[in-house]
């Protein structure tokens, strides 16, 4: 495959210069870097739009691609151009669809509304606890607290548990009272008494009887019958 040959194009700064349209741009600034009265030239210069050949000045550009460029395209061709631009823009746009009128909606909704059989109104009835109690949750947002009464019933149990305690306190405290009471009284009558009063006592009390074993009983029994 033979590979097309790039036209070479000229350096307006020197007509002999020839180069490939690809090396033009760096050789226009050595150019004019060398040619210090055609440096503000460099800068002035303008590529042609249609054609990248075409290097003209700012001023005189606008009249090259208007008239002068051959390449510039004719009017239908602008119009085509123009036409094609406008339906993709038509087409990018976002399309707005038509909406129905809520009107339409709402009346198809009750026609098609089926009829509930009584064994089946039950579950009827718990949505609509359910939405009963959406509603007034969304209403009462602000002042709605579930938990108010728990605290309460706590706030209760507190009270009724701190006065058991007051009432088992005087009670501990009234007995000990009458305890400390007896147990001086004892105390007192036993000090008031003699040493031979209390000698006397240790002295009168029975010895206790002890009791005799079963099985001697039985023997004393067998012995007076033979």
């Amino acid at each position: 495959m033979e590979t097309q040959q790039q036209p070479e194009v000229a350096c307006p700064f020197n007509p002999s210069h020839h180069m490939k349209p690809n090396r033009i741009i760096w050789h226009m600034l050595k150019c004019s870097k060398n040619q210090s009265e055609s440096s503000k030239k460099a800068l002035s210069k303008v590529q042609c739009s249609y054609n990248k050949e075409h290097w003209l000045d700012q001023a005189e550009v606008i009249e090259h691609m208007q008239h002068e460029c051959s390449d510039r395209p004719t009017e239908s061709q602008n119009k085509a151009i123009s036409d094609y631009n406008s339906k993709q823009k038509s087409q990018n746009k976002p399309q707005n669809r038509e909406k129905k009128p809520e009107k339409r909606i709402r009346h198809k909704s009750q026609e098609n509304k089926k009829v509930v059989e009584p064994e089946l109104a039950e579950g009827h009835t718990e949505e609509k606890k359910v939405r009963d109690f959406d509603e007034e949750y969304s209403l009462n947002k602000l002042t709605w607290n579930p938990g108010k009464k728990e605290e309460q019933k706590v706030e209760e149990t507190k009270e009724e548990n701190k006065e058991e305690k007051k009432e088992n306190k005087k009670r501990n405290e009234n007995n000990q009272g009458r305890n400390y009471k007896r147990n001086r009284g004892n105390y007192r009558g036993n000090r008031n008494k003699s040493a031979g009063a209390q000698r006397n006592e240790k002295r009168n009390k029975k010895p206790e009887e002890k009791k005799e074993e079963p099985q001697k009983k039985q023997e004393d029994c067998k012995s007076q019958i033979f």
